[in-house]
């Protein structure tokens, strides 16, 4: 999956549902950790 997100873009992540926060949490971890 690409998404076209390069180091220092500033990106908007929305998640819906019973793990939500868990998700972004995660998403975020990626995104710092890949990026």
């Amino acid at each position: 999956m690409g998404m076209g997100v390069k180091c220092g873009d500033k990106i908007v992540v929305k998640a819906e549902g019973a793990d939500e926060e868990t998700a972004i949490e995660q998403m975020e971890t990626f995104m710092k950790n890949n990026l």
